[in-house]
């Protein structure tokens, strides 16, 4: 599954059956069966699932928007669900990316990082000016009015995304995959960790959410840190890695 939508969050559920989530944005993990998970811009998820005979309705609800979108899975004959059909699953377990373990063959050595970097995420719907630690990102001047995560090849990177806002934001990291490390409360008053860390090139960071992430800098250039949510980025919700000689 992928959610191509430009700012959109989708909560995804097919009537009468589990999804056993196998691949996070390409990378497997040690398979896990839930009833429904959310899928925000940019994010992809493997699902397998065992089908039963019959017409089931594989549902999107659109999160906050009070609309859906509907397919139908048949493998044999049935009446057809209804466009507004509401399967249970859709309140049953959600996945939560805690419940997620990389697959041995793609985990990440961890140690302490040698450089660390906090993106805070504001902004509001009032003015619909969405910002990355109270800077505004300029698509026409890039490097005017913001201060680069800097960063010198060969580092561990760490990179603390911190929600402050009501909305969800999908975090995407140009030039590199990383790994979720930890995950707790915007606060910092909770926190879990995840100590077989998935790994992802973009990552849903929910309202009030905070999330630890780590990569390895060894792909020289200036990269984005952006929202994949289309008009958050397009007014201003992001910023620049960049990497720097070193001294």
């Amino acid at each position: 599954m992928i959610n191509a939508a430009g700012a959109t969050v989708f909560r995804v559920a097919l009537g009468g059956h589990r999804l056993t989530i196998t691949h996070t944005d390409g990378f497997p993990v040690e398979s896990v069966t839930v009833d429904t998970l959310q899928l925000a811009s940019g994010e992809r998820y493997d699902l397998a699932v065992t089908l039963a005979d019959g017409a089931f309705p594989l549902v999107a609800v659109a999160e906050g928007k009070n609309a859906q979108a509907l397919g139908v899975i048949r493998t044999a004959t049935g009446p057809t669900p209804p466009p507004d059909a509401n399967p249970t699953e859709l309140a049953g377990r959600l996945l939560d990316l805690t419940d997620l373990r990389a697959a041995p063959a793609v985990r990440t050595a961890q140690r302490p990082p040698d450089v660390s970097h906090t993106a805070y995420l504001t902004g509001d719907m009032n003015t619909f000016a969405w910002r990355i630690n109270a800077q505004t990102y300029n698509h026409h001047r890039p490097y005017d009015g913001i201060t680069p995560m800097t960063v010198h090849e060969g580092q561990h990177v760490q990179l603390v995304l911190v929600n402050q806002t009501p909305m969800y934001h999908p975090m995407h990291l140009h030039g590199h995959t990383f790994t979720v490390r930890a995950a707790g409360d915007s606060g910092g008053t909770t926190e879990t960790p995840l100590p077989a860390g998935i790994r992802k090139d973009t990552v849903m960071v929910a309202p009030g959410d905070r999330l630890t992430i780590d990569f390895t800098a060894d792909n020289p250039g200036q990269w984005l840190v952006h929202c994949h949510n289309a008009y958050h980025m397009a007014t201003g919700m992001a910023a620049m890695l960049s990497y720097r000689t070193q001294p």
